[in-house]
């Protein structure tokens, strides 16, 4: 048991931590129609995160799509600017984790929110 446990402090010690990734120098493959919805969102948001809205630098903000590319696969809908939001890298990564409690509300809220949102 105690091998065990000391075989796991050093793989941990060993672990390289994760770093953050600046979203547009190190982006998958887009086609036409992501990117045209990246381009589109940011544009609306102005350089401000639209979530906390603080000023965030454009190679800092994220298209975020609400209704998610595996969830919206098929639907015409998926690469409308009104489907995505302008997030700064905190509020996307809480997003993601689940938490950002007032998200559900917030998506309710927002102007840009199509009808059945």
């Amino acid at each position: 048991m105690q091998r065990l446990a000391a075989l796991r402090r050093t793989a941990f010690r060993r672990t390289p931590r994760p770093r953050e990734i600046d979203a547009p120098a190190e982006r998958r493959t887009v086609g036409p129609l992501e990117e045209s919805f990246r381009r589109r969102v940011l544009a609306r948001a102005g350089g401000v995160c639209e979530r906390c809205r603080r000023k965030t630098p454009p190679k800092r903000l994220h298209a975020h799509h609400i209704v998610t590319r595996s969830r919206g696969a098929g639907w015409d809908g998926l690469h409308d600017p009104r489907n995505g939001a302008a997030l700064c890298l905190e509020c996307h990564s809480r997003v993601h984790d689940h938490t950002a409690p007032d998200w559900s509300a917030w998506i309710r809220k927002r102007p840009e929110a199509p009808d059945g949102f």
